[in-house]
């Protein structure tokens, strides 16, 4: 936590191996560089555990922020699980409103997901998410040097 006096202005939570769950700073209290701060330190003690790299969700009115603290990031593409053939979902995706950009195909726990890097395009980003049961996050991640945070 990062405080000034008895108020709490700034907080980072983490599940201390490798991924940042939570970055939050009060509106009045941004762009001083409290969040910079928390992040390194955050870093600082997943790399001193053997993190070679941190992984964070992150609002789209954020990703300038990581970005200018070293982060790089993707958009995460999920199927809505109840969907009865997500295959039918992707395969539109791919080739309807991403064909010409590179996506990855993966699965988690038996759902499969696209991974499309930096789009950078609000405007693909809405007709990602204007497809039926398709949602869209993005997924910041910074490595690290060897033996540094």
């Amino acid at each position: 936590m990062a405080c000034a006096g008895e108020e709490v202005v700034g907080c980072v939570a983490s599940d201390g191996v490798d991924v940042i769950t939570v970055v939050a700073v009060r509106d009045s209290w941004r762009g001083r560089g409290v969040g910079r701060r928390l992040l390194q330190e955050t870093e600082g003690l997943l790399a001193a555990r053997g993190a070679d790299r941190v992984t964070l969700g992150s609002v789209d009115e954020a990703l300038a922020f990581y970005r200018r603290c070293g982060y790089t990031g993707r958009w995460l593409i999920q199927v809505d699980p109840r969907i009865a053939d997500p295959s039918a979902v992707i395969e539109m995706l791919v080739d309807g409103v991403l064909a010409g950009h590179t996506v990855r195909l993966s699965c988690w726990e038996g759902h499969p997901q696209l991974w499309l890097d930096e789009p950078g395009d609000p405007a693909l980003r809405r007709r990602v998410e204007s497809v039926s049961g398709v949602v869209v996050q993005a997924v910041m991640q910074k490595t690290f040097a060897l033996g540094t945070g």
